[in-house]
């Protein structure tokens, strides 16, 4: 699930609740929401913030003077956001809640919504927020298709096997396969289930399956195998997921 970072000056909280309810249905396009009105009572923020910015795909800045006077977004969560948009990591985009002196700002060299010089506080007096918050919702969208392109394209092309290596059978018996994607989510797999057709399988822990399921079907795995050197990466289609009667 890719991840959105909403940042923005208290002074700005209630239009940006106007803005959550129209990405909000982006969550069921597995598009994940955060901003700070998220922290519970009790929460060290600091440290929660900075966890998010590192981790977001997206990060929006609702920009206003009331936000580039903040301590905090200068020191803190404008320079990681941008130091992270410049190695690629992720995508940047500057939401112009009110007129400003932003162009002059490290923001300034970033395409911003909405354009020609206009505000969201413009579509505000017109009583036609809806239009601008979809905008921003239609760039969010496509800001996401972009970064799983990209994802796609920058992973290693998998492993394609024609034969099964006979170490992957040894492995059945007392030595077990270790499971892996992405170096996130690992397991023992019981052993390996057979060889038909060019078709490997693999029996692995119900419950580490029905946990994983999602990123197993969709990335490519690391098998790391008893007595072979370098980890093997290989690829298994949804199909085979559907046809393996092999998750115990």
């Amino acid at each position: 699930m890719l991840k959105v970072f909403v940042g923005y000056s208290k002074a700005d909280a209630g239009r940006v609740d106007g803005l959550m309810v129209h990405l909000k249905g982006l969550e069921y396009e597995g598009i994940e929401m955060w901003h700070d009105g998220q922290i519970v009572p009790g929460e060290e923020w600091a440290p929660r913030i900075q966890a998010q910015l590192v981790e977001a795909d997206i990060i929006i800045f609702c920009v206003s003077a009331d936000l580039l006077a903040t301590d905090y977004v200068q020191d803190v969560e404008i320079p990681t956001a941008i130091a992270r948009h410049d190695r690629g990591e992720a995508t940047v985009i500057p939401v112009i809640f009110r007129k400003c002196a932003w162009q002059g700002h490290e923001l300034g060299r970033l395409q911003g919504i909405p354009a020609k010089d206009r505000t969201v506080q413009d579509y505000v007096r017109e009583d036609n927020t809806d239009e601008i918050w979809t905008e921003v919702a239609t760039a969010v969208r496509s800001a996401a298709r972009r970064r799983k392109e990209a994802d796609v394209q920058s992973r290693p092309r998998p492993t394609r096997l024609e034969s099964p290596p006979e170490t992957w059978v040894r492995s059945a018996g007392a030595k077990p396969v270790i499971l892996s994607s992405r170096g996130q989510a690992k397991t023992h797999a019981t052993g390996v289930t057979g060889w038909r057709g060019g078709t490997w399988g693999l029996r692995v822990q119900r419950e580490h399956f029905e946990t994983n399921r999602g990123r197993l079907q969709r990335e490519p795995l690391i098998l790391e195998l008893p007595g072979v050197d370098a980890p093997l990466r290989v690829c298994l289609s949804p199909s085979f997921w559907r046809n393996c009667p092999e998750v115990r």
